[in-house]
């Protein structure tokens, strides 16, 4: 009993030293394969020797020793499988049979193997990141000895025998380093009934026992993983306020000069004007155009004509023009007067589709009365079938010039005199 609680004390200082070295190293040991020592104390319970289903007497022993060695894997899930072989070793203190205790001695040794499966918990965090509880248990086999055995001053024969064997336990590993774990552990085993020889004949006995060690295992695996703390997130930098819009320089004019470099302020729209808003010099060429024979379509020549006209004229809005209508002489005076309105009118309304100002424009008809060539030959007539442009009213800095039309414009004319105009005209001469 005395031995007991000294031996208990003894591992109670043992754990204090394991957690002390743990808490000083604080480093997560490696998963992987392992290999390790461990040795204790080891507590034989009272056999029981039964020979013919009776109880022959009970052998009682010291506290003992264990030692040995163990190799295994640590899974990262937790789970160490483990391969162990240790040694047991007790010294007989006394044997009780029918109830007279005698003096004895003598050893009882069991050489143990192991398979086991052991749970640690483990993790990333937390006083479990370094310290592992862990439990499990195992199956295997125990050759026990008796040996130099005296029980009341008989010498007992030396036996032995092979007996199945199996173990639960628990315990706490410390990791010391990525490589080193140290370990307080705890094992009760048993084993089938073995047949062990004595003075008396043979005898039905099991083994029995509790131990309490401390180990040390050395990992050979790769570094656990070891929780790193991110850095916090970076905020984004706030993008560069947009730049102010920039107002676009005044022009109250607008004559294309911003105020600041206008010498010549409230220029009439239109007009062209120099680098410093004053209006310069210009010049707007007013080209007639000719019509085919009985006709106010205007041909493809004298649209390219009156198309310059339009560019010029909407330039100058102050521009007013007459766009005066004419006739060859064939036909009566009346329908004449009709039809040279009539391409007045056409004129006016292709100008202002092309943006002159409908006020700037003005149509009339003149007829036959102003011919400019002679009615009596077909290039004469072709000449006469036109629209003239009459200025009313010209803007200050302008120059208007008026222009006959162009050599196409009248080729366009001629070709579509029909032949018997053209002989009705020349037995008329």
């Amino acid at each position: 009993m005395k031995n007991e609680k000294h031996l208990s004390s003894g591992f109670k200082k043992l754990a204090l030293v394991v957690a002390a070295v743990g808490s000083s190293f604080g480093a997560l040991a490696n998963d992987g394969p392992y290999i390790g020592i461990e040795g204790g104390g080891n507590r034989q319970a009272k056999q029981e020797a039964d020979q013919f289903s009776d109880s022959l007497f009970d052998t009682k022993f010291k506290t003992g020793f264990i030692a040995g060695l163990v190799a295994g894997y640590s899974l990262n899930n937790g789970f160490r499988p483990e391969l162990e072989i240790d040694i047991r070793r007790n010294q007989v203190s006394s044997v009780n049979q029918r109830g007279v205790t005698f003096a004895a001695s003598g050893k009882n040794e069991a050489v143990t193997g192991f398979g086991n499966l052991w749970y640690d918990i483990k993790t990333d965090t937390g006083l479990f990141h370094y310290f592992h509880p862990y439990i499990g248990g195992g199956i295997g086999g125990a050759r026990v000895a008796l040996r130099h055995t005296n029980f009341g001053g008989v010498s007992q024969p030396n036996s032995l025998d092979t007996l199945f064997a199996y173990q639960g336990g628990a315990g706490v590993g410390v990791d010391i380093t990525q490589n080193l774990t140290a370990s307080l552990d705890y094992r009760h085993m048993k084993t089938e009934e073995g047949t062990f020889k004595t003075s008396a004949g043979n005898v039905k006995e099991s083994y029995r026992n509790q131990s309490l060690m401390a180990g040390l295992r050395y990992s050979f695996g790769r570094p656990a993983p070891v929780p790193v703390a991110l850095p916090a997130p970076v905020p984004e930098p706030m993008p560069a306020p947009a730049p102010a819009p920039v107002a676009p320089p005044v022009d109250s004019d607008g004559d294309g000069v911003p105020d600041y470099l206008d010498k010549c302020p409230n220029t009439p729209h239109g007009f062209k004007v120099d680098a410093t808003g004053c209006i310069i010099q210009q010049s707007v060429i007013l080209r007639g155009i000719n019509f085919v024979y009985n006709k106010s379509e205007l041909t493809e020549p004298a649209k390219d004509t009156l198309n310059e006209v339009a560019a010029g004229m909407v330039g100058q809005p102050d521009l007013l023009v007459q766009i005066a209508g004419h006739t060859d002489s064939v036909g009566s005076a009346a329908y004449n007067l009709k039809l040279s309105q009539s391409r007045a009118n056409s004129v006016r309304a292709y100008l202002i589709s092309k943006g002159v100002a409908a006020a700037n424009l003005e149509a009339k008809g003149f007829g036959l009365a102003t011919p400019i060539a002679s009615n009596k030959t077909e290039e004469g007539r072709a000449q006469n079938r036109r629209v003239e442009f009459v200025v009313v009213s010209t803007p200050v800095n302008v120059k208007v010039q008026t222009s006959d039309s162009t050599e196409k414009s009248k080729e366009a004319a001629e070709s579509g005199e029909p032949a018997k105009v053209k002989k009705a005209m020349k037995k008329k001469k």
